[in-house]
């Protein structure tokens, strides 16, 4: 029985990183030197790039192609004046006229890779330009997302075991089942934080999983706030085994109070809105989880084993784990808040989905541990709990699996970019006003949909509509966007592409007559 709940989890593990996406997004571009599509008369001397948060550079982070796709040979990259939040890599002398590609890929300060690219031409643009394919090894982000999942689920079967077998169990020697199963959760801390701190160089750089055993990678990885965090992990980990081992409660217990602090203080915690709050939240909210988690995979261990004095331990371990999932409640409420901000871009967003799966998981375990806990005050044997525990277990490593995931993630508040929406009038021949519906105004690409409509609402077909995108309210450096007819009265830009966040302006031409054309102006701001 408990090697088909064992082999469950892993098929549930692995089922979800199989079908999860990469993660994009965490640390955002706000703007480039040369711009995205400029044309220079000159070359450049520097190509400089701003970030709304600090990001980690590697000698990779920035590099520079020509119109054929070869690479050119540039300065190592370099924060710009000392500021964490910049890019900056010196251009080589003597460029010749034509495009040129810049491609970037930096680490947020969430430890997650994200990476882009854009061109400018000197002169004027080349003919042809070669479609940018910076693909990366997707070993290295399997290893680390894996290794990832494995500390945690270690750290929380340490955390919940050892407090359940130490504290929670009638007095008497602890049950042998369960003290094997803390020991092998210290194992899986130890191989999963090693993984995952062995996969971040080849992740960051893009390259193979190879790389990431040169002495060079190491001194890198070790010299980032992820790398340190994992140190002091792994020694608070030694420290917790020998105080469990030895029966030093004190130091085992503020041990489990420090371990938490080795993910929040480099996960979406520590970026952000009122990080000073969500560091120590976050902290609580996974440390009451593994308490509560570790100690119902233990609890189930022993029902399912048999294991003599189980019954006893039933009732203590139900009153144990009502605070514990009280605090996961208030402080979960929090994190929503603060990485989601508002309900629409829950169904919208890659987090806001994985965190109504991860609602619904929880709302099963709750429901399950309301039958349990009726039978446990109805003093039943084990024996009808059994299957409930191991349900229960399960779908509690399912959960954990998915907040590794959304960890992973973009947040919500800084994926999620509502439609921009303009209703402008110009009352002009037969149309009186313009619809325009530019979607999912952010960076990247981005498409606008434009009604003409007359005053009784029907769409009204005009000789033609030409667009042009600037960045700013000056509307210096505007790019030309290509407007196609979908219908009478509708025509649709699906090429408009914003190379990053900031205000920007969409600038309509609607031509009414074969000399007669109507400005519209739609002011925006892209997240």
């Amino acid at each position: 029985m408990l090697g088909r709940i064992a082999l469950l989890c892993a098929l549930v593990v692995g089922g979800l990183f199989y079908g999860a996406a990469p993660a994009y997004a965490h640390a955002v571009l706000l703007e480039t030197t040369p711009v995205d599509g400029a044309v220079v008369a000159s070359a450049p001397r520097q190509a400089t790039l701003r970030f709304d948060e600090a990001v980690t550079l590697t000698a990779q982070s920035v590099q520079l192609l020509d119109a054929k796709g070869h690479p050119v040979r540039l300065g190592p990259p370099m924060h710009l004046a000392g500021r964490a939040t910049t890019a900056a890599a010196d251009l080589p002398p003597g460029l010749h006229d034509g495009t040129y590609i810049i491609s970037w890929r930096v680490v947020s300060a969430d430890s997650h890779v994200v990476s882009g690219a854009f061109q400018f031409s000197i002169g004027a643009p080349s003919p042809d330009v070669a479609a940018v394919n910076r693909t990366a090894s997707p070993v290295p982000s399997i290893v680390k997302r894996v290794g990832e999942v494995v500390a945690y689920l270690g750290f929380a079967l340490v955390a919940g075991g050892a407090v359940l077998l130490c504290v929670v169990w009638p007095s008497g020697r602890p049950p042998r089942r369960g003290r094997y199963l803390v020991w092998a959760a210290f194992v899986a801390l130890f191989v999963g934080t090693v993984a995952a701190l062995l996969a971040q160089y080849p992740y960051a750089t893009g390259g193979g999983f190879s790389s990431a055993f040169s002495a060079s990678a190491l001194r890198t990885t070790l010299s980032t706030r992820l790398g340190q965090a994992s140190l002091a992990r792994l020694g608070l980990a030694i420290v917790l085994a020998v105080a469990v081992r030895a029966g030093y409660r004190a130091v085992g217990a503020a041990c489990l109070l420090a371990l938490p602090l080795t993910w929040t203080l480099f996960d979406h915690s520590h970026v952000g809105v009122q990080a000073w709050l969500a560091v120590p939240v976050g902290s609580v909210h996974l440390l009451a989880v593994s308490l509560w988690l570790g100690g119902l995979i233990t609890v189930a261990a022993c029902v399912i084993g048999r294991v003599p004095g189980t019954a006893a331990v039933l009732p203590r371990f139900s009153r144990f784990a009502l605070p514990c999932f009280a605090v996961i409640v208030l402080t979960g409420l929090y994190q929503t808040w603060r990485q989601v901000g508002t309900l629409p871009a829950l169904p919208a967003t890659e987090f806001g989905r994985w965190l109504l799966i991860k609602l619904g998981g929880v709302t099963v375990i709750v429901l399950l541990a309301w039958y349990g806990r009726h039978f446990v005050q109805r003093a039943q044997s084990p024996e009808s709990l059994r299957y409930s525990l191991a349900v229960e277990g399960t779908l509690g490593v399912a959960v954990l699996t998915v907040a590794t995931v959304m960890a992973n993630t973009a947040p919500a508040r800084t994926s999620y970019a509502p439609p921009v929406r303009a209703n402008i009038r110009i009352a002009v021949a037969r149309v009186d006003h313009v619809e325009v519906r530019l979607t999912p105004a952010k960076q990247g690409l981005n498409i606008a949909d434009i009604y003409l409509v007359a005053r009784d609402g029907a769409l009204v077909p005009v000789p033609g509509v030409t667009a042009q995108l600037a960045p700013g309210r000056r509307g210096s450096g505007a790019q030309a966007i290509r407007v196609s007819a979908a219908e009478p009265g509708h025509y649709v830009a699906d090429t408009v592409s914003i190379p990053y966040a900031g205000s920007w302006q969409l600038q309509l031409y609607v031509r009414t007559s074969e000399f007669d054309q109507t400005p519209v102006l739609v002011r925006f701001r892209a997240h």
